[in-house]
């Protein structure tokens, strides 16, 4: 009997603010199904109560090895002295890294790498939330699996030598800035 190998799913989703992405990103958590570790740069955000008064999306410092047994979703606030350091001993869930841009950069690139090379073995999936597309880290593109694109007035072409299916994602994002004229929240979701 043949065993199943597991498909990663690395999702980079890109829009400018007001388009959309944050309401997408949240049926993307709550819909997965799976452990999920929302890492965000800002206290204020994900931080919603449910009707009882208790947090949604509880904090996680991720100070030791036993903050990776959770269930359900929860939300870390970027630390520049633990985050990454500490973010390889997640497995078996899905890990967002919601506004990117602030704190993945060409420092960080070794690490992403070594995440993203071992996404399936420790049986995780990555979502990149960014504004643009060069507030994504390059290396990201050479995995990347599925595309949401919203408006967006970065220029992809600043990206070209990384991304995947450059011709095509370009005139996706080309189509969605157009449509987005007439409706600011259209976007396009492809799997590559």
């Amino acid at each position: 009997m043949e065993s199943e190998i597991r498909q990663t799913k690395r999702i980079v989703i890109i829009g400018t603010n007001g388009t959309g992405k944050t309401t997408l990103l949240h049926k993307i958590v709550r819909n997965a199904g799976q452990k999920t570790l929302i890492i965000t740069p800002y206290e204020n955000e994900w931080n919603e109560l449910d009707p009882n008064g208790n947090e949604l999306y509880p904090i996680n410092e991720l100070r030791s090895a036993a903050d990776f047994n959770f269930t359900g979703i929860q939300r870390h606030i970027y630390d520049p002295d633990r985050t990454l350091k500490r973010i390889n001993g997640f497995t078996r869930g899905l890990i967002v890294f919601d506004d990117c841009r602030v704190y993945l950069d060409a420092r960080t690139d070794k690490t992403i790498h070594t995440i993203l090379m071992s996404s399936r073995q420790k049986m995780i999936d990555e979502i990149f939330v960014a504004h643009g597309f060069t507030e994504v880290p390059p290396k990201v593109f050479t995995f990347a699996t599925e595309y949401f694109l919203f408006r967006t007035e970065d220029n992809i072409t600043r990206r070209k030598f990384f991304v995947k299916n450059y011709p095509l994602i370009e005139r996706k994002q080309i189509e969605v800035n157009k449509a987005a004229v007439y409706n600011p929240h259209h976007f396009e979701h492809f799997v590559l």
